[in-house]
């Protein structure tokens, strides 16, 4: 069956080679070195050709052979055939150059005003050179579609880049960077880059074999925006925004200078930048994809229309490719930042939603060990998250970190007033200071229980910064009532937590969320206005102890703060209708006893303050020693 074949010149496919039919082709033998000259095309065929043949063939030769031998033996018979004459692009570029450089340049010269041809005449070999470079510069490009595309270019650079600094950078700072912070960063930018040569090497290599395609379409098919996608996720977009600077330069540098994919790779950094900003679920980064995707395909169609060209299958190929390079970013990151959480040990919004599921182990245990403090923990989950969507800081970091802020009481769970059932107080028996000691390890024991099950530096942190170094006013009152004349003078930092101070929103957030919630069961009343009131007097308290004097949160900040607290809290004590039955009881004198509430002496409570805070705007005091609210 291959015998026919084996003296033929085969060639893989016949277009390339039919482009050059009217100059003919020159043909050497790889081993002699031997060279000819061929105008004539038709003893050459192709492997489209060579299939047709073999089946005939077999028809032939094998007609009374079942259908599966034969196609057995066509299949074998056409793997052992390959292409005998193939392309030499290097050899052919050489000649290209040496007989460019043996040509003597011939130059015309069109004045102004000049008639090239006349009506009727001849045109010849001089008028057409002259025709055809008038034609490059005028009717070749359409000034309109130039217009459009720098417009579009402009218009889209400007609004991406106006919406990525008011979202991200506009009152806020770049995020602090550690030294994991910075192995990670130089980790993927090398690695990023050696990634985009070698997509820009690969990308050549489908040129030369795939022509039908348009080569640039290879190229807007690389996925510039999948390291932006990563160290946005894992950091922050601001230092996302820094590397996609980087890879826009490091492309620009890797394809000859080329500025349009210098603004193609960096505005899709930033585009896919933006739209991880809060990863709430996974299939967000996958819609980021897209939507770079889209904006992609309409920076190809700017760079079209400023090119000139029209719409043609070529453009919307292209097109394309270059949504195609926005998915591809977007399944990368998916894949790599659960491999980057490990070795690393970041914890990323995703870490954080799996952190967040009340099934978690560390949880579970919480809620049996003490169900109080998993009730309470709850509560400021929900307080917090609302508190940080007002403010535009992280809910879902501040929903997770309030579930685990307290999980240090497991230890020693009945030494805190919400897992007391029996209404035995086991301070009662203590001295204020050890009382204080206990209260105090909870943070410690919570830190180590962190550490212990890999919960990540951002949760660990505000477990240790959700007290900052605010007194145990309950036990200082308290040791203050015991004091002898003759003994030493009791002094409040005897009472306060070691720190440090919240050093983040979401950390402050879930301070005052943690003080709200548990102020809000020692209210008998909670109507509306009482709430306000206990929320404004909670926030000031902490406000004016300093405890928010190392965080972001402003004036403004811990007004929304309030507002939410209060909407959530009048949600959970809304007033309820009395049933009938509820009445006849009451009307018998048969209603329970009312108990007023047990001080909790894990926060300082409000009545106990000193009234200097308590006033009617949120963090506006009469008297500060330190800090004032100017």
């Amino acid at each position: 069956l291959t015998l026919p074949f084996a003296r033929r010149e085969i060639v893989h496919t016949k277009p390339q080679l039919f482009r050059e039919r009217k100059r003919g082709i020159t043909l050497r033998d790889i081993y002699t070195r031997q060279e000819i000259f061929l105008e004539d095309f038709s003893t050459i065929i192709d492997m489209t050709e060579i299939d047709l043949l073999l089946r005939r063939e077999m028809r032939t030769l094998l007609g009374d052979q079942p259908k599966e031998l034969r196609d057995t033996l066509g299949n074998l018979a056409l793997k052992l055939i390959e292409p005998t004459v193939t392309f030499n692009s290097i050899e052919t570029n050489a000649r290209r150059v040496a007989a460019m450089q043996d040509v003597t340049p011939l130059y015309y010269t069109v004045q102004k005003g000049e008639i090239v041809v006349r009506a009727g005449t001849k045109i010849n070999e001089a008028a057409l050179l002259k025709l055809q470079a008038l034609a490059e510069l005028t009717s070749k490009k359409n000034r309109l579609g130039i217009i459009a595309g720098y417009f579009l270019l402009a218009f889209l650079s400007l609004y991406l880049l106006y919406v990525f600094v008011v979202t991200n950078i506009s009152g806020n700072a770049i995020a602090k960077i550690a030294r994991r912070d910075l192995l990670f960063l130089g980790v993927v930018l090398a690695v990023s880059c050696l990634m985009i040569k070698f997509c820009v090497m690969t990308a050549e290599a489908f040129q030369q074999k795939y022509t039908a395609i348009p080569p640039d379409a290879y190229l807007y098919a690389i996925p510039f925006a999948a390291t932006a996608l990563i160290v946005s996720i894992v950091i922050s977009p601001p230092i996302a925004s820094l590397c996609a600077i980087v890879i826009a330069m490091v492309s620009c540098f890797m394809l000859e200078g080329r500025f349009s994919f210098f603004v193609y790779a960096f505005v899709s950094s930033l585009v896919a930048a933006q739209e991880v900003r809060f990863t709430k679920e996974r299939k967000t980064i996958i819609r980021a994809g897209f939507f770079v995707g889209v904006i992609n395909s309409l920076f190809i169609v700017s760079f079209c229309l400023i090119s000139g060209d029209v719409v043609t299958p070529e453009m919307l190929i292209t097109i394309g490719f270059g949504f195609l390079s926005g998915v591809l970013a977007g399944v990368f990151a998916t894949g790599v930042v659960p491999i980057i959480e490990i070795v690393f040990n970041y914890t990323t919004d995703i870490k954080l939603l799996e952190l967040a599921d009340l099934n978690q182990p560390l949880l579970r245990n919480l809620l049996i060990a003490a169900p109080g403090t998993y009730h309470h923990s709850i509560l400021v989950g929900i307080l917090a998250e609302a508190a940080a969507e007002a403010i535009h800081a992280n809910p879902l970091l501040a929903r997770v970190s309030a579930y685990y802020h307290d999980i240090g009481k497991m230890k020693k769970p009945l030494y805190f007033v919400e897992n007391q059932k029996t209404g035995e107080n086991k301070h009662d028996r203590l001295l204020p200071s050890m009382s204080s000691l206990i209260i105090i390890s909870h943070v410690k024991d919570g830190i180590e229980l962190a550490r212990r099950h890999r919960l990540g530096r951002p949760i660990q942190d505000i477990i240790s910064q959700h007290h900052g170094t605010s007194c145990i006013t309950y036990f200082y009152q308290k040791a203050r009532d015991l004091q002898q004349d003759d003994e030493q003078t009791v002094t409040d930092q005897d009472f306060r937590y070691p720190g440090p101070k919240p050093q983040t929103k979401e950390a402050g957030i879930v301070m005052l969320a943690d003080a709200v919630q548990a102020t809000s069961k020692t209210l008998t009343d909670p109507s509306p206005s009482r709430i306000q009131s206990m929320v404004q007097r909670i926030i000031n308290n902490i406000f004016v102890d300093g405890q928010l004097d190392e965080c972001e949160l402003t004036l403004n900040d811990l007004h929304l703060i309030g507002e939410s607290f209060n909407r959530i809290l009048n949600g959970i004590f809304h007033s309820r209708i009395e049933y009938p039955d509820s009445a006849e009881r009451n009307g018998n004198g048969k209603d329970l006893d009312k108990k007023q509430p047990l001080a909790d002496p894990d926060f300082s409570h409000p009545d106990s303050q000193d009234r200097q805070g308590d006033v009617g705007s949120l963090g506006v005091t009469k008297s500060r020693a330190k800090h004032s609210a100017a």
